[in-house]
Order: C-alpha cells, then sequence, then structure tokens
C-alpha cells in the first residue's frame, strides 16, 4: 500500500498522548503474531476501519525498558501493517505495573494510571 504513511504526528490513526507517547517505526516492534481465528481477524477488521475513519484508539503499549517488546496490541499493530503503515502510535509502560493494574482494574484504567489520557 502507501509506503510513506505514518501515525500520530500526521494526523493518521489513533495514538493520544500523554507521559511516554510517541511514534515508533512498525518494523521495530518484535514479532507481531495473531490467531488466524474468525474473532480475531474480526477484531482487526474492526480496528481497521476505525484507523481508517481516525477514530482515537488506544496505542500499542510497548515495555520502557525494552521499547520493542509489545506489551499489547498486536491486533492493533496488525491493522497498522495492513494498512501500509510504516509508524504507529506507541505508548511505553511499565510492563509488570500495568499487567497487575489491567488484572485489578481493566486495561483501559491501568494505562489512564500511567499517564495515558
Amino acid at each position: 500500500m502507501m509506503g510513506g504513511r505514518g501515525a500520530g504526528g500526521g494526523g493518521k490513526g489513533g495514538g493520544g498522548g500523554g507521559g511516554e507517547g510517541e511514534t515508533r517505526a512498525l518494523s521495530s516492534l518484535d514479532s507481531i503474531e495473531v490467531s488466524d481465528e474468525k474473532w480475531s481477524k474480526d477484531t482487526v477488521d474492526n480496528y481497521k476501519q476505525k484507523i481508517k475513519r481516525k477514530e482515537k484508539i488506544m496505542p500499542i503499549l510497548v515495555d520502557k525498558n525494552n521499547p520493542s517488546h509489545v506489551v499489547d496490541g498486536a491486533h492493533r499493530a496488525t491493522a497498522y501493517k495492513a494498512l501500509g503503515y510504516k509508524r504507529v502510535p506507541v505508548f511505553k509502560v511499565n510492563r509488570v505495573k500495568f499487567l497487575t493494574d489491567a488484572a485489578k482494574n481493566g486495561e483501559l484504567k491501568a494505562l489512564q494510571m500511567q499517564g495515558w489520557k
């Protein structure tokens, strides 16, 4: 598709900022795989539609100590890749704290607790 697409700064995709938000080259993230199950494909398709409509979606969460490690966001990353994006919105999180907070409070609340708005 369009090789030069970016996310975030150019108005493409969602993202949203706060503390450690930025864009990152999609190729710099560890290998991302999603299942071939229908619900998984539907999730990617849903994100693709939201990205095309420029709706705000949660950024791809990466470990702040290892920014190539995706903590959460494989479906979002797959959607951006399918649409030809080279850069994607990411948010650095403390992986252990995020996963603990997400288990207790839900992902969105845990992300907000780490400064995402």
